[in-house]
């Protein structure tokens, strides 16, 4: 994937059912991409609302795909709703620096 305009996106994440996968990008988003014959950009799916500060915050799905889970550059663990791409909930994980993985 090669686009000027995007952001470096130091970890992925495939989703359980392997259509699609999700980068952390370094510009506070989680970006969707599909992940059949050809890497396409989901524009109308991101998940904003999490600050990753530069720092490479792993991500996860659920086993039934039904949640992502990433880190932030704040301490913080965030829980999304994968179907509407809803921030569901951030938990503090800890005081001192990134939640990476």
């Amino acid at each position: 994937i090669s686009d000027p305009t995007m952001h470096s996106m130091p970890c992925i994440s495939l989703h359980p059912e392997a259509n699609f996968f999700v980068g952390q990008s370094l510009d506070n988003q989680i970006v969707v991409f599909q992940a059949l014959n050809r890497f396409t950009m989901q524009k109308k799916k991101r998940f904003t609302g999490h600050q990753v500060a530069g720092y490479a915050c792993d991500l996860t799905f659920s086993p039934d795909g039904q949640f992502l889970i990433s880190g932030d550059g704040n301490g913080k663990i965030c829980f999304w709703e994968w179907k509407r791409s809803k921030l569901l909930q951030k938990y503090k994980a800890h005081d001192k620096g990134p939640t990476i993985g």
